[in-house]
Order: C-alpha cells, then sequence, then structure tokens
C-alpha cells in the first residue's frame, strides 16, 4: 500500500477524479433510490392497515 501523502494527490491523473466522482454519484443515487422505495412503501402500508 503506497503511503497517502499530499504530493501524490497532484499525481493522479483526472481519469482517477472522474472515477472517484462517478463512484461517489452512484453511492448517492443508490441511496436516493433505496430511499424512495422506503417512502412508498411506508406510503402503501398505510393505505392497508
Amino acid at each position: 500500500m503506497p503511503q497517502m501523502k499530499p504530493y501524490n494527490w497532484t499525481k493522479l491523473s483526472s481519469y482517477s477524479y472522474f472515477m472517484l466522482f462517478i463512484n461517489i454519484l452512484k453511492i448517492y443515487y443508490t441511496f436516493l433510490w433505496i430511499h424512495m422505495i422506503y417512502k412508498n412503501f411506508k406510503k402503501n402500508n398505510k393505505k392497508w392497515f
């Protein structure tokens, strides 16, 4: 494992930053999707009970 020192960040290519950004977006939208399903599930349960 390489040590994470500040100067190593300047060596990262823009592709690495892009992939990091895409991964953060995927995680964010996954949580958003789960949250929407959970809200709809609660709303539908109110109709049944």
